[in-house]
């Protein structure tokens, strides 16, 4: 997993991956470029082996690097407990070889409870699970952000879970379960909005859009 965002992955690597190389006018005498293509997703945490005998020969953070001719696997890392691999990826001396990663991404937004009438609620943090589809299996674990904040992962029907306590203005606690779906898609980033304040009887959720 990438370890710049809060998903936790099984497996971590022993080496820290590396920035990929600078892009160069020429590609260097005897290398080829691997270069991957994440739908507008600016960098991924990948490693870079050998078909042939499974020797890693680079762990790059990045889309793109340099290689001696061969054939070689790809296997990328996401923000859940999901690594992509692409084989037979053929690298040959002076040339680029673009790979087209199926990854998108995801966010998710979730507003609090606002004590103060006409004014808008803000962005709570708050944790969340999310599931494959049929929820048979946790993929990964995450928390909201104050922020904007993007999760990669492969393309695909996801779900997400999340289990506020809420505190009404009359002191009772009450417990909610919300699941909503999640569809990554190459090139997309799909938005989950939650309002706590529409869990409270007698308010309706607001759109995505919406504060």
């Amino acid at each position: 997993m990438r370890t710049l965002l809060v998903l936790v992955a099984l497996g971590v690597l022993g080496c820290a991956a590396t920035p990929g190389p600078p892009q160069q006018a020429v590609i260097p005498p005897g290398k080829g470029e691997l270069v991957l293509e994440a739908g507008g997703i600016e960098s991924l945490e990948f490693t870079v082996s050998s078909q042939e005998d499974g020797k890693q020969v680079a762990r790059i953070y990045g889309l793109r690097t340099y290689l001696d001719p061969g054939t070689y696997k790809i296997v990328v890392q996401t923000d859940l407990e999901d690594e992509i691999e692409i084989e037979d990826v053929e690298i040959v001396a002076g040339q680029e070889r673009h790979v087209r990663v199926p990854v998108g991404r995801f966010m998710v937004n979730v507003f609090g409870v606002s004590s103060q009438q006409g004014v808008g609620a803000r962005r709570v943090q708050i944790p969340f699970l999310v599931y494959d589809y049929g929820m048979r299996k946790v993929l990964g674990r995450g928390m909201t952000s104050l922020q904007v904040q993007h999760f990669v992962a492969r393309e695909g029907m996801y779900k997400i879970r999340v289990t506020p306590t809420i505190t009404t203005t009359g002191g009772q606690v009450m417990l909610h379960d919300i699941i909503r779906p999640i569809e990554v898609r190459f090139g997309m980033v799909y938005p989950v909005t939650i309002d706590l304040g529409a869990l409270l009887p007698g308010r309706e959720e607001r759109g995505p859009g919406e504060r």
